[in-house]
């Protein structure tokens, strides 16, 4: 009976050992509830030069840039964010021309994360296309943004890459006005923040110095409009309101192929044209400043009759024309073109007349029957000095002669 009481303590010595055990041993990879987990990589920065490396509760971080052969104490600020406690980490001593990987690991969970940090892009390249007035850009990579500035500030201004964008097209208007006195532009490739391991986003890239030249002068402009040209040259370009478009000129161009609008149609009067000029630019020189040339519209023919502008009557066996609406602001002209002859007003032989009421007498056989008359107010050409403003000559009006028949 003793032997078999001892027997049952022993039994039951042995199971309360192995329960014990048990309770003290944890598989292989089966961690305790409540225990640290791995360090884990956050934000980079490469415009402030850190990490954030979140501890996950390990009381010690460390890091190394040899795979794994020594590993150092991460150095760092201890900080908290929404996504918890984090050490921030100087990242400025690591090499910036090639890329970078570094291990990190905690000191109560040891296992090891890494991320690679890119090496900063040298090979960004801006060009600016003096021609078509906008910038080459090659070498940034995958950036999406990059970041200008004047030399002489360090006010920093983010633009898109991509040309259609608002801000491209305000950054394009900016320099576009800053050509007046030219000036010199630092660009480079914006960084793109890294936010964890898998993305350690884009280094800024090596900053490149444009130059803007400044404009040369504008060119000026004369329009001639008794010939109805303007004196263009081959080296001259002049905007279309209508395309949006600058259109190349050539040598002494007529009025009408720059601004047929000026000219009247039918009984109306022409639309004032307003037309910028400037010397086109070149692969090594900008276009210059521009000239704004106001072409103002055709104005109506003079009127024919006794209550008009001019009054033909015969009278003791003349011709008689009085010109009623001439002044010396206004002078009207006039043509002669003889029967069987064309009109061509511009190699006609106008002559003017500048007093109100002034006759001018013609005999039949100066102007027989068949022959012609023509009128219009004279053009001018503008005058700062004389304070003339351009006038356009006004469309014609017409008087066919015909001598009464003899009594």
């Amino acid at each position: 009976m003793k032997r078999n009481r001892r027997i049952l303590i022993y039994f039951l010595s042995v199971l309360l050992f192995a329960a014990a055990l048990f309770m003290t041993v944890k598989p292989e990879g089966v961690k305790a509830a409540g225990s640290p987990k791995p360090v884990a990589i956050g934000e980079i920065d490469y415009e402030e030069l850190t990490m954030k490396v979140y501890r996950s509760d390990n009381e010690i971080v460390y890091f190394s840039t040899n795979n794994r052969k020594t590993w150092l104490e991460a150095d760092g600020e201890i900080k908290t964010d929404s996504k918890g406690e984090y050490l921030e980490m100087d990242i400025s001593w690591m090499d910036t021309k090639s890329d970078v990987k570094i291990y990190f690991k905690g000191n109560k969970d040891e296992t090891a994360v890494s991320v690679i940090i890119p090496k900063a892009n040298k090979e960004f390249k801006v060009k600016y296309d003096k021609v078509a007035v906008d910038f080459d850009f090659d070498g940034y990579g995958e950036s999406t943004q990059f970041m200008w500035r004047k030399v002489s500030d360090y006010n920093w201004t983010t633009v898109s890459f991509d040309k259609s964008s608002a801000s491209y097209k305000s950054f394009l208007k900016t320099v576009n006005n800053l050509r007046f006195k030219g000036v010199k532009l630092v660009l480079c490739c914006v960084q793109e923040k890294g936010t964890d391991d898998e993305d350690p986003g884009v280094r800024p890239s090596n900053e490149v110095k444009v130059s803007i030249t400044k404009q040369t002068e504008a060119p000026l402009i004369k329009v001639d409009v008794k010939k109805g040209t303007v004196n263009t040259k081959d080296s001259y370009e002049f905007y279309n309101y209508k395309t949006g478009r600058w259109i190349s000129c050539t040598k002494n161009m007529d009025i009408l192929e720059i601004a047929p609008e000026v000219y009247a149609k039918g009984s109306g009067k022409g639309t004032d044209a307003k037309i910028k000029f400037r010397v086109a630019a070149t692969d090594k020189k900008a276009a210059s400043k521009t000239t704004l040339v106001v072409i103002p519209g055709q104005g109506t023919a003079p009127k024919i009759g006794d209550s008009g502008d001019v009054d033909p009557e015969f009278a003791k066996k003349k011709l008689k024309v009085t010109f009623i609406g001439a002044s010396k602001d206004t002078p009207i002209e006039y043509c002669i073109v003889k029967k069987g002859y064309s009109f061509n007003a511009d190699s006609a032989a106008w002559k003017s007349v500048s007093t109100a009421n002034k006759a001018v007498y013609f005999t039949e056989s100066a102007l027989p029957s068949g022959c012609k008359l023509y009128f219009r107010f004279k053009g001018a050409n503008a005058s700062a000095a004389s304070g003339t403003e351009m006038r356009l000559p006004s469309v014609t009006s017409t008087y066919e002669v015909t001598w009464p028949a003899k009594s």
